[in-house]
């Protein structure tokens, strides 16, 4: 399986929310009702608190299931590692603002849909 997709994080610690563009590439075990599969994911981050500017480059592999909704839908639930690179400016009391590029991991829960 080949798509692509969006989505929304929000980072705490420097207060961005970013828009993820990317591409998917899953591979089910075996077709059935339940059918687990693997995935990566791979693409760009925008940063919608910074006039949607480039943020940075990302990752994430994929386990989960999915199951049918209906005669042509699917739903799928996976649970990934997610690497987000990052470039941000900072503030610090001694040097005050500057920008660093940094990576970001996060565990996170992903719920998808296939038409």
């Amino acid at each position: 399986f080949l798509g692509m997709g969006t989505g929304w994080r929000y980072y705490h610690e420097i207060e961005d929310a970013l828009v993820p563009l990317f591409l998917n590439f899953r591979v089910n075990f075996i077709q059935s009702q339940m059918s687990p599969f693997l995935g990566l994911s791979t693409g760009y981050s925008l940063n919608a608190s910074n006039n949607f500017k480039g943020a940075g480059a990302f990752i994430a592999p994929t386990m989960g299931v999915d199951f049918p909704i209906s005669n042509s839908a699917r739903m799928n639930v996976g649970l990934s590692y997610e690497s987000q690179r990052l470039k941000s400016k900072l503030y610090h009391f001694q040097i005050g603002s500057y920008e660093t590029t940094f990576n970001s991991g996060a565990i996170s829960l992903s719920i998808g849909f296939t038409f």
